[in-house]
């Protein structure tokens, strides 16, 4: 596959690539190292197993569902949830699927990067040795390689790009076969995560500029056939589920209330810790930055402007809705260490630049080739930025925690599920341990029970009303804001009959369970989304919602 996407490459050069086969072995041997670390630090958290509860469900013919029989996305990555569904209908298992899977598409994704920035090993040998040092710095690019989350796949689609866009643009000629498989790529992003969409837009629109000469109608009909994924994502996304947006989209941003001033400084906070905890990775951007504007090459300038177009969108949005540290700027790092390797060129700043991520390699207190070891002293943590990573290990769902006879994750939440799915109850309030975590819980509970989420990621009702907000921005857990329960909810969810109290709020609720639980094909039904997503029953909660805001939060939970 690496040959037919990187086959224009030797456009690039009259002469063919000649292999420098020392360079060529200590490059695998460097790959090798990483691939050790990789598995070393690999991990799968609790927000993973959010979506492997809907993979569980569609496998064993629940549908596309969390709560069986109540039509919901809690996931943010259909594209990864579509292939996590595939391989795990092969093994049945989801642990070491997911590991494997993540280990394989990221080391897909370098040595893709690896042979583009080398010409097929045959120019600047050094570099994959820099790109393996470079990754190794970069704690975020690590750290969710791993994890159970889209990043690694974000990684593969995003390194086949730029190693095709670079590829069209250093050859003599272009045709629409490019311009179709770039823009196919990036459809494919956006339905692997909608929001990576801003990483790609920069070049996305250089792309169309570059063709805006050729045939019009011709243009337009690669543009649709190539944009199909998005598209076609997003009609079954409005007809299956009845919104356009997942319900974590809602209850983590779109619905919560919090003052746009809020996230800011929430945005701001989770940039200047991965400034702290990343700083290697910050150093690289900058690099990046320097080297792509001293090209003067729009195709190298227009990835680093969608990184920080997207910097940006995290700081002002996207960073209100994890706790996660680093978890919105390892695809943004990815492409920057990209950029940079393939935009290096002198052989004694590259040694100064080694020397440097080196050093740091060593020092970092939180450095990958650390993890697990007493060497790892993560650093002081913030209830809105954490290490996960190293949580993780310590309660029981890393790689590093097996033994022989274990079952991973062996977490006291997993643990809490399934003790519940042994009980007779069918609907629990909350998460795990009285906390709001839902993932190891929810897939642990089992198909049979109903999790009625608080923090409303899963929940279609509570995603759409307003949120406890604390009196001081440094209350707010960021992605992690409760719903207060309308009273007769509960009771509705365990009759199967509408009984909430407010009437007006009931009416909003029998729109829902007709969008969510009704047939998918009805007319009826259709009309109800199409009215729903215009906002026309939004009065029907505002009376509610002003009551809401007025009350005293809850006490915040881990």
């Amino acid at each position: 596959m690496t040959g037919i996407i990187l086959h224009s490459n030797y456009r690039m050069s009259k002469k063919k690539p000649q292999h420098n086969r020392h360079w060529f072995y200590f490059s695998l041997f460097s790959l090798a190292i990483l691939s050790v670390i990789l598995l070393t630090n690999a991990w799968v958290v609790d927000d993973a197993y959010i979506t492997f509860r809907t993979v569980d469900n569609f496998v064993n013919g629940y549908g596309l569902t969390w709560n069986v029989g109540e039509r919901v996305q809690v996931y943010t990555h259909p594209l990864w949830m579509i292939l996590v569904s595939i391989v795990y209908f092969i093994t049945s298992e989801l642990f070491y699927t997911s590991i494997v899977l993540n280990f394989v598409l990221t080391m897909a994704a370098i040595w893709i990067v690896a042979t583009m920035v080398t010409r097929l090993f045959g120019s600047w040998p050094w570099r994959p040795a820099l790109l393996v040092l470079t990754i190794l710095a970069s704690k975020a690019v690590v750290d969710y390689a791993s994890s159970g989350l889209e990043n690694a796949l974000s990684y593969l689609i995003i390194g086949i790009f730029l190693a095709k866009l670079l590829s069209v643009i250093d050859s003599d000629s272009r045709s629409w076969r490019d311009l179709g498989i770039l823009l196919f790529l990036a459809s494919l992003a956006f339905v692997n995560r909608p929001d990576t969409l801003l990483l790609y837009f920069p070049a996305v629109a250089y792309l169309i500029y570059l063709y805006r000469t050729e045939t019009k109608s011709r243009l337009i009909g690669v543009i649709i056939v190539a944009t199909l994924p998005a598209m076609l994502w997003v009609l079954f996304s409005l007809v299956y589920y009845g919104y356009p947006f997942p319900n974590t989209a809602y209850a983590k941003v779109l619905s919560t209330g919090a003052p746009l001033s809020w996230k800011v400084q929430k945005g701001w906070d989770y940039f200047t810790n991965s400034l702290h905890w990343d700083t290697a990775s910050w150093f690289i951007v900058g690099i990046a930055l320097w080297l792509s504007v001293r090209s003067r090459r729009a195709e190298v300038i227009a990835p680093m402007v969608g990184v920080l177009v997207y910097v940006v969108y995290t700081v002002f949005s996207a960073a209100s809705a994890t706790h996660m540290s680093g978890r919105f700027f390892a695809v943004p790092f990815f492409i920057s260490i990209v950029i940079f390797i393939y935009s290096l060129r002198n052989t004694r700043f590259a040694q100064i630049i080694a020397f440097v991520l080196l050093a740091y390699v060593i020092w970092s207190p939180v450095s990958a080739v650390k993890y697990g070891t007493s060497f790892y002293k993560p650093y002081a943590q913030d209830r809105n930025c954490i290490d996960t990573k190293y949580f993780v290990l310590q309660e029981g769902a890393a790689l590093l925690n097996w033994e022989s006879g274990k079952q991973l994750p062996d977490h006291d939440w997993l643990h809490y599920g399934e003790a519940f799915r042994s009980q007779p109850q069918k609907v629990h309030i909350g998460g795990a341990l009285k906390g709001d975590a839902i993932g190891y819980f929810g897939f642990a509970a089992g198909p049979d029970k109903y999790i009625l989420d608080r923090v409303a990621l899963s929940c279609p009702l509570l995603s759409r009303l307003p949120a406890f907000l604390p009196p001081d921005t440094r209350m707010l857990k960021c992605g992690h804001l409760q719903r207060l329960i309308p009273q007769g909810y509960a009771e509705s969810i365990a009759s199967g009959r509408n009984v909430i109290v407010d009437d007006s709020l009931r009416q909003f609720y029998d729109v829902i369970r007709v969008i969510t639980r009704g047939p998918v094909f009805n007319f009826d039904r259709f009309g109800k989304i199409w009215n729903m997503n215009l906002g026309k029953y939004d009065h029907l909660f505002q009376n509610y919602a002003s009551r809401v805001r007025a009350m005293v939060p809850p006490s915040p939970r881990r």
